[in-house]
C-alpha cells in the first residue's frame, strides 16, 4: 500500500482480490454509488480494459453521487486497470478514506501484514 504526494492510497491486487477487498469495505462502510461503480467496472475488466486503451487514458475515474461526496462518503476515487501476467487493478482511495479501515479490510481478504510507504520527491 502506497501513501501518494497527495495524501490518496493506493492498493494493486488481481482483479478477483480487488472484487473482494470492495466487497468487504462495503460491507464495513455501507454501500456507496463509487463503490458500486467500481466493482462493476473491475468485473467487467476486459471491455473497459480495452475502452480505457481506445482513449489512451491510464486511469478510469469513478462515477459518485455528488450527496455522497460532500458528505465525505466516497471510497474510491479511480481505477488504472493493468495487464501484465494476469489482470491486476490499481486501486486509489478517496484521500478521506480512513487507512486503518483500508487495512482492516485487506487483513479480512487474507493479507496478514501490510506495509504502507509514502511517496515523496
Amino acid at each position: 500500500m502506497v501513501i501518494d504526494i497527495a495524501r490518496s492510497t493506493r492498493v494493486t491486487l488481481s482483479g478477483d482480490e480487488a472484487l473482494r477487498l470492495l466487497a468487504v469495505i462495503k460491507e464495513m462502510k455501507g454501500p456507496t454509488r463509487d463503490l458500486t461503480e467500481a466493482y462493476r467496472i473491475i468485473a467487467s475488466f476486459e471491455e473497459y480494459y480495452n475502452y480505457s486503451r481506445r482513449r489512451f487514458e491510464d486511469y478510469i475515474f469513478v462515477p459518485k453521487d455528488p450527496r455522497e461526496s460532500l458528505e465525505g462518503k466516497t471510497v474510491i476515487q479511480k481505477l488504472r486497470l493493468i495487464r501484465n501476467e494476469g489482470d491486476f487493478v490499481e486501486i486509489v482511495f478517496d484521500r478521506r478514506m480512513d487507512l486503518n479501515t483500508i487495512i482492516e479490510a485487506l487483513k479480512t481478504i487474507g493479507y496478514e501484514k501490510v506495509d504502507v510507504t509514502s511517496q515523496s520527491f
